[in-house]
């Protein structure tokens, strides 16, 4: 599974975590299991709940990354059954034969079966 984004933990479950337009805190989640009855259905089966920074345990950023070729690259997404690595280092995107996607910017799509992925956390101290 790929995940970038920010996450909480909140009553020891895993959420993630939005600071919304109207300045409000959040948690999210589509896993039915671990929700009750102060949860909002927003739309498609993913329900929000808005929390006090004090009412969570953590909150950190994940950000799925990948070995290919023996270098580390961030996972930007599923492609079907296989995902595409990024990265702006020109000499790694050279060396990988990488397409430009923006400007210092490039992708290429890999099956899963040719890298190993892992993920990085990282704390945020926002309270």
């Amino acid at each position: 599974m790929v995940r970038n984004d920010t996450y909480c933990l909140y009553n020891g479950k895993e959420y993630r975590f939005v600071h919304n337009q109207a300045g409000l805190y959040e948690i999210v989640t589509t896993d039915k299991t671990i929700i009750d009855a102060s949860f909002k259905l927003y739309r498609n089966e993913v329900y929000t709940k808005q929390v006090k920074l004090d009412d969570l345990e953590e909150v950190y950023s994940i950000t799925s990354l990948a070995v290919y070729n023996g270098d580390v690259f961030q996972v930007s997404r599923s492609v079907g059954a296989d995902i595409e690595i990024y990265t702006t280092d020109l000499k790694l995107a050279e060396d990988n034969k990488m397409e430009t996607f923006g400007k210092s910017e490039y992708i290429k799509v890999v099956p899963i079966s040719d890298v190993e992925m892992f993920e990085e956390k990282t704390l945020l101290n926002i309270k």
